[in-house]
């Protein structure tokens, strides 16, 4: 028989003895208490996955009556994930929610919800998103980055709360990430919770309850901390013949030549409308697209997916890449294919 079963079986037994034998007394209303206190925490650690009695948890109940704002969590609704402990015990299969106002993870327990301390926490997995928060660092990084906000907010205006919620299609991730940001050529913000919104052309920063708005064009970098990319401005470049917006990515880059992708917003409108203006039976709906880009000495060109019409970039050598890539079977709609290609046409210009 289980701990859990012989728990159970122990409980029904002083409970019959004390309603028959104490008729309730003083002493049984307390011991009762005690009692359905400790079994109700067996009945939680029971439910816990991978969950060890070893585990020295500083779990609590989440009072059901408190009702927490949206604003306060990294994502509102509960995700899947897995929980690295600082001992580096794991717990499996959890559904999670992390409230970062308050500084703890929620963790979805049948019709309970508990309270995980995120000071007792190495990183959670978040499966369904493939997203990796790491406790450790942050809470190194914790103090640096609200000061490091506090110091800039006034430099940022806050998002209207009241204004028409912007598609989560205008967004290059649905999703708050963790970047470092250097605007204003020697501003710096460590550790913020960033969302790069396409549609108003700014990056959108987190502080609890609001939302600070930074213009991308005020940009000079941005560090993604966990896919550990880094996106340019476009104004370090000759931007005059693409005429491309938002933040540019380096894929790539082989001698003085790079290959980079910019997220490009495309306002799609039902026929017989525009993409200026809409009306509520002509809804514009939104796409982000790749696009891939060639840089050379400074200036931006736009590749094209038919191979011909990139022909200006490689100027002379053209018709040997040209033969290259038709031996070699490439194109120009993979990023390792315009790799192959670039690293050939440098080999032509170097050799």
């Amino acid at each position: 028989m289980s701990k859990h079963n012989l728990g159970l079986v122990f409980l029904k037994f002083i409970l019959i003895l004390i309603q028959f034998e104490l008729k309730f007394s003083m002493f049984s209303r307390s011991l009762i208490v005690v009692l359905v206190s400790l079994f109700s925490f067996t009945q939680i650690n029971a439910q816990l996955p991978n969950y060890d009695s070893n585990m020295s948890l500083s779990l609590k109940k989440k009072n059901s009556y408190s009702k927490t704002p949206d604003t306060y969590y990294l994502n509102p609704t509960w995700q899947m994930g897995v929980i690295e402990l600082n001992s580096s015990e794991k717990m499996d299969a959890t559904l999670i929610k992390y409230n970062i106002k308050d500084g703890f993870l929620e963790l979805k327990m049948e019709s309970d919800t508990l309270l995980l301390p995120v000071k007792e926490v190495k990183s959670v997995l978040l499966t369904d998103i493939d997203m990796l928060l790491t406790f450790s660092y942050s809470a190194r990084k914790k103090i640096q980055s609200v000061s490091s906000l506090q110091k800039i907010e006034k430099l940022l205006k806050i998002k209207d709360s009241n204004a028409k919620p912007t598609p989560k299609e205008c967004y290059t991730n649905q999703y708050w990430q963790s970047a470092n940001i250097t605007f204003d050529k020697d501003e710096m913000l460590n550790n913020a919770l960033i969302k790069i919104n396409l549609k108003d052309n700014a990056l959108e920063i987190k502080k609890l309850e609001t939302i600070l708005v930074l213009p991308i064009s005020r940009i000079n970098k941005v560090d993604l901390i966990l896919t550990k990319e880094t996106l340019h401005s476009l104004q370090e470049y000759d931007n005059s013949s693409t005429k491309l917006a938002g933040l540019l990515n380096i894929l790539y880059t082989k001698s003085d030549m790079s290959l980079a992708s910019n997220h490009n917003l495309r306002v799609i409108v039902a026929s017989g409308g525009s993409s200026y203006t809409t009306t509520k039976s002509n809804k514009a709906t939104y796409k982000i697209t790749d696009v891939f880009v060639l840089v050379k000495k400074n200036k931006l060109f736009r590749i094209d997916r038919k191979a011909k019409k990139n022909s200006s970039f490689f100027e002379e050598h053209w018709e040997q890449v040209a033969n290259f890539i038709k031996t070699e079977k490439l194109s120009f709609k993979t990023k390792e294919d315009i790799i192959q290609i670039i690293d050939f046409y440098a080999s032509l210009i170097n050799g």
